[in-house]
């Protein structure tokens, strides 16, 4: 659908907020019933949130297409380049996974917070969230991941592995029959190795 068919608040008022649609009754005859009147505030937002992965890459290493990084330890930090961003604030919650191999899940956090990448809506003035557009300008957060709970990168006995690091988005919309679930909407693959020396 093109830009000129969208709905969307810009069309009524400059800054999103509530439209008002009034809904009037009318009988089989078409004559207006009285006091059969009412007042509908809406909110239309059919861009949906978006996201991207700049780079997840390792110390100095070069971010390309078909990285492929040597760690100098088991769980060595990984640094990483995202956003996750809806302009208009109709985001519910985003968050960045990894997983490893057959998708094998691996849980990672930020080293500086120990928390997963991740956020979402709080019910609250001023009733919006713009993913990471609320922590900086531009919506990039720069930061360094590990595996949790001090695990390695690479499971025993192997000593190099295929990751896809993924961002998910979730839309705090309705489209009057239910609500959209989580989906990707980017995804970054990589490899990493480390030879810990036990053989």
């Amino acid at each position: 659908m093109s830009d000129q068919k969208r709905h969307r608040t810009g069309i009524y008022q400059a800054v999103a907020g509530q439209v008002e649609f009034k809904v009037e009754g009318y009988d089989s005859n078409g004559a207006k019933i009285t006091g059969a009147e009412d007042t509908v505030r809406l909110y239309l937002d059919n861009q949906p949130s978006t996201g991207e992965v700049e780079y997840v890459k390792s110390g100095t290493g070069q971010a390309e297409d078909c990285a492929f990084y040597e760690l100098p330890a088991g769980n060595s930090p990984l640094d990483v380049r995202y956003r996750a961003v809806d302009d208009q604030g109709f985001m519910r919650n985003y968050s960045l996974v990894a997983h490893r191999g057959s998708n094998t899940p691996v849980p990672i956090v930020d080293t500086t917070t120990l928390a997963p990448l991740a956020g979402s809506y709080q019910n609250m003035h001023p009733y919006r969230f713009r993913g990471t557009l609320d922590v900086s300008l531009d919506g990039w957060v720069e930061t360094q991941i590990q595996p949790a709970a001090g695990e390695d990168w690479l499971p025993a006995n192997r000593e190099f592995c295929a990751f896809s690091f993924e961002l998910y988005v979730r839309d705090r919309t309705t489209n009057d029959y239910g609500t959209p679930g989580s989906r990707i909407v980017y995804r970054e693959l990589i490899g990493l190795a480390h030879d810990d020396g036990s053989e």
